[in-house]
């Protein structure tokens, strides 16, 4: 059984039917994971 989400809020955040631009979540390949940069001298 899955657990109620308790508030108001929105439970996602799809686009609205009436709105002009589309959103979709894709993979581009970049995480959070990634190795940090190496800090400069």
């Amino acid at each position: 059984m899955s657990k109620a989400i308790n508030g108001r809020g929105a439970r996602s955040n799809a686009s609205g039917r009436y709105e002009a631009d589309r959103r979709e979540a894709y993979d581009d390949g970049w995480t959070d994971q990634d190795e940090a940069a190496a800090p400069l001298p």
